[in-house]
């Protein structure tokens, strides 16, 4: 992963976090940097910024907390004690259902209700353990039962199905055809390195032509958490990448205006730009949807096949963990326990009477 495209986030990242905190209480900004202290990631801090800024814009909002400030920014420290559980209680049935400012339903599902209690717990208890408030009444607040979601790969008739789209263009609207002729190859190593290696949509992104070593066949990438590492691929994403990299990647270059952000990158708009994960997302949505698969296919879902394909083949959960570059193996068996189960029923079925 490029340097200067970290670089970018982080700072991207970091003013959007100034311009929050400049919209939040002044004692807030404590709890934020004893984050930075503690090395959390700017993004990181940005979400849990987000969280407790929702927080606020309520209390200011309902006319039984304007006694303690008209706006947040004037919101005293004093006032995070003063509320009790039922206050918070209230907060987090308006989280569960609201409707915006413009008349628009907010729904909040399970892992966000999660997030924004845990966020709302850390923020209290910074205070709380520094001696700043005497009272917590967010220990008193109930965490949303954890139900585990269906995690959605696609079977090998699914693959089948989506790799013939995208090297046909079979499926595809006439607009989608005329942007297709032009992108053919870069979208066919988009969708074939993400089934053949289970990178994450943020490290593709970021990947740099230098990035690619043909020679020892693999990607160098800056793993969730800042860790560098290698992904290997194998000859057929080689080939795909070869053919982007041969026959297409250098007319988006000549095309771009000469101001183009991201000339380095490896995946390119066709204005010479790096490609965004959402440009990423609607790309694999679009050929998905082609192929007759679910609209709820994304680059997170063909990460997921991978490691599906990968623990079928092997059995090995370490292996699969670090594969995907999961900090602990827990976090794979959570994801693959079903199959895990399968594999211990063929145990059973051995034959030795």
């Amino acid at each position: 992963m490029s340097d200067e495209y970290r670089k970018q986030r982080e700072e991207v990242h970091k003013e959007k976090l100034e311009e929050m905190l400049g919209e939040m209480p002044d004692f807030a900004r404590k709890y934020f940097r004893s984050m930075v202290i503690r090395q959390n990631s700017t993004n990181t801090i940005l979400s849990y910024c987000y969280d407790i800024k929702s927080f606020f814009d309520y209390l200011v909002c309902q006319s039984g907390f304007k006694k303690y400030a008209e706006e947040i920014q004037l919101m005293p420290l004093e006032c995070l004690e003063k509320l009790n559980k039922d206050d918070l209680d209230e907060y987090l049935d308006y989280l569960n259902y609201h409707k915006d400012k413009h008349g628009n339903s907010i729904v909040n599902g399970e892992a966000t209700m999660r997030r924004k209690i845990a966020s709302l717990r850390s923020f209290y208890f910074y205070y709380y353990k520094n001696g700043y408030i005497k009272n917590n009444p967010a220990t008193l607040l109930d965490t949303p039962k954890k139900h585990e979601k269906e995690i959605i790969r696609l079977d090998r008739s699914e693959i089948k199905n989506i790799l013939d789209v995208v090297n046909t263009g079979d499926g595809l609207s006439e607009k989608q055809l005329v942007a297709y002729q032009k992108t053919q190859y870069r979208d066919i190593a988009i969708i074939y390195t993400f089934l053949g290696t289970g990178m994450r949509v943020s490290e593709m992104v970021g990947l740099n032509v230098t990035d690619v070593d043909f020679k020892n066949a693999c990607f160098h990438v800056i793993r969730k958490g800042g860790n560098e590492a290698r992904i290997y691929f194998g000859p057929d994403i080689e080939k795909t990448l070869s053919d982007y990299l041969g026959f297409e990647r250098d007319k988006y270059l000549i095309a771009a205006p000469s101001d183009s952000v991201g000339t380095d990158a490896l995946f390119l708009s066709l204005k010479g730009n790096r490609l965004t994960v959402r440009a990423v997302e609607n790309l694999v949505k679009k050929y998905a949807v082609a192929a007759g698969l679910s609209t709820k296919i994304s680059p997170h879902k063909l990460r997921a096949t991978f490691g599906t394909m990968l623990y079928e083949e092997t059995s090995d959960i370490y292996l699969v963990a670090d594969a995907l570059g999961h900090k602990s193996v827990d976090t794979t068996r959570m994801h693959y326990a079903d199959m895990t189960e399968s594999h211990k029923r063929r145990a059973a079925q051995i034959d030795i009477f």
